[in-house]
């Protein structure tokens, strides 16, 4: 057998870079955490960061894009200013003054050791309109890391939904996610209250549909999860309309934002009223900043 010393080489070049990246993003969450433990700010972390210290064995091997934070409402401002303080730049998006809140984050851009890092603010997962998702009751069961202290991460239970969550509003193009679920499927998480969880906070449609994939990929899906998220029949057909239910690419079409996103998105809506509803005051919102825009 001949082994290609390139390979060997590429493999050791992208751990080492994976380690230094993992290991800038935990000084740069050491000094923001002094920083909430002092202000008594607390911040959930959520998804890569979080899921790289409480599933993955080695936490370099999360690789990801940026840092996610999870805050209430009525303590975001003060999240923000914090960062600006540490002179963070944040990335405003100058059109959008009335539709800003329905996007749910504030991202914001900083440098560290020589390399830059994007850090993202959440008051919610979702984009556009929010599902009935519990984020005062994910704040209680929150629980302290050891490894990062000032921050909280979500139980194992809220922790999947939330990459469900998010990995239906990427329209599953969200490679990590696979494993991240996996891992959390398979840390002894509570199936009960994940079923309950997620019919409450109208998710089920995406579960299935996540679930499904991660079955296909080889994941360990119990039988009896799966079924307790199959949809009827109409919402099945509307499903395969836009998604393969196992096989990947799951979307059928290229991700595009906008009215194709929002179409895409309506069969994984459990709460269709609602959406329907928050799209009708997101479009009001949104025609009356394109007309503030053309004004100056």
């Amino acid at each position: 057998m001949i082994i290609d010393e390139r390979v060997i080489i590429d493999e050791a070049t992208r751990a080492s870079r994976a380690r230094a990246s993992y290991f800038l993003r935990a000084r740069l969450l050491e000094q923001i955490g002094r920083r909430l433990e002092t202000e008594k700010l607390e911040t959930l972390l959520v998804k890569g960061a979080a899921l790289a210290m409480t599933v993955y064995h080695r936490p370099w091997d999360r690789q990801m894009q940026d840092i996610d934070l999870l805050v209430r409402t009525d303590t975001r401002e003060r999240l923000i200013r914090l960062l600006e303080e540490m002179r963070f730049c944040a990335l405003y998006d100058a059109g959008r003054p009335l539709t800003r809140e329905a996007l749910g984050e504030v991202a914001f851009r900083t440098s560290c050791g020589g390399a830059s890092i994007l850090l993202e603010v959440h008051t919610q997962l979702d984009k556009v309109v929010s599902r009935p998702v519990d984020y005062g009751g994910i704040f209680a069961r929150a629980h302290p890391v050891p490894e990062c202290p000032g921050f909280l991460v979500p139980s194992p239970e809220d922790h999947a939904l939330l990459v469900a969550l998010h990995f239906a509003n990427t329209e599953f193009s969200h490679p990590p996610a696979f494993r991240d679920l996996a891992l959390l499927l398979g840390s002894g998480l509570d199936h009960g209250l994940l079923i309950e969880r997620a019919r409450r906070w109208r998710l089920g449609t995406a579960m299935y549909v996540t679930l499904s994939t991660l079955k296909v990929a080889g994941a360990d899906v119990p039988e009896e999860l799966l079924a307790a998220f199959a949809p009827g029949r109409a919402r099945l057909a509307a499903l395969k309309r836009f998604y393969r239910l196992g096989p990947l690419p799951v979307a059928k079409a290229a991700f595009r934002l906008g009215l194709p996103w929002i179409c895409r998105q309506t069969p994984l809506r459990d709460d269709l009223a609602g959406w329907c509803i928050g799209l009708a005051r997101y479009a009001g919102l949104r025609t009356a900043e394109r007309l503030l825009w053309l004004e100056r």
